[in-house]
């Protein structure tokens, strides 16, 4: 669960799928012409546990406006969602 979405600042916050004990999460976002754009990692995220994702680029960039695919990863759970960027 992404929220808020549509997002107007520059960070989201990520609820990751359910897990059991402390987990690495890695998010991944993509354009909608499946670039990879932005890859964050997050050591230890406990059950429950919110992240926070800022939206720039793997060069520091903000990203634009318009549509990505946020890919969440804990563990062998992959699970994939959308996320509007309207600023």
């Amino acid at each position: 669960m992404i929220f808020p979405n549509p997002v107007l600042t520059g960070t989201v916050v990520l609820l990751p799928q359910a897990h059991n004990s402390a987990e690495d999460v890695t998010v991944c976002i993509y354009t909608a012409g499946y670039k990879l754009v932005a890859r964050k990692n997050f050591y230890g995220v406990l059950p429950g546990q919110l992240v926070q994702v800022a939206l720039v680029d793997n060069w520091g960039q903000s990203l634009g406006n318009g549509v990505y695919y946020v890919v969440v990863m804990v563990g062998q759970d992959r699970k994939t969602t959308t996320l509007v960027l309207a600023r």
